[in-house]
């Protein structure tokens, strides 16, 4: 029997390692620290460790995906639950926060699926700090019709259009079946 080819597909494919060694990032000074271990361009997915200082509140929040959260150490109260070191949280889309409190110095791991909606974040302007870089910018939202949406419109009607006349054209269709298909063009051409 032949052996499977397992030849990657891309071989530019290379393993991500964070070593232990790599700086933690402080998000709130002498509070809270997080370490990106992955981000994925085309997903959204992204994966971190988070390290809190006993009583750290993280602000309220939104899940827009999925998350899962294990805790490696400490312990964090998340809405009315506490979560051990040991503890696995699963998130579901949508789910809402109230603030999380670190209750004893912790570290998680925390893999989301997407994004994360913070406060106060909204249509009219607001100026942020981003918590990696520290950089500041002002957020900016616009509702705009640009060329590419116009394109992809003509195109999924363009596409699409013929679906449209499929139940129009059904009862034509069943009698094509039933009598054939030269008895259908005949008809056709009789009109």
């Amino acid at each position: 029997m032949a052996l499977q080819n397992i030849e990657p597909i891309n071989d530019q494919l290379a393993d991500i390692i964070v070593r232990a060694d790599e700086p933690w990032i402080e998000t709130e000074p002498g509070k809270a620290w997080m370490k990106v271990l992955w981000t994925g361009a085309e997903t959204g997915r992204w994966a971190a460790l988070f390290r809190w200082s006993k009583g750290y509140t993280a602000a309220p929040h939104k899940h827009l995906s999925d998350a899962h959260t294990y805790i490696l150490k400490g312990k964090l109260q998340v809405r009315d639950g506490i979560l051990n070191a040991g503890d696995y949280d699963y998130e579901p889309n949508g789910v809402l926060h109230g603030a999380t409190v670190a209750l004893e110095d912790t570290e998680y791991l925390f893999i989301c699926e997407g994004p994360v909606l913070l406060p106060g974040l909204g249509k009219d302007p607001k100026r942020i700090t981003c918590p990696w870089c520290h950089q500041q910018t002002v957020t900016q939202t616009s509702n705009e019709i640009d060329a590419c949406t116009i394109i992809t419109v003509v195109v999924l009607l363009f596409v699409f259009w013929p679906v449209f006349w499929i139940r129009e054209c059904e009862d034509e269709l069943r009698r094509m079946r039933r009598f054939g298909i030269r008895t259908f063009f005949l008809a056709l051409t009789m009109l």
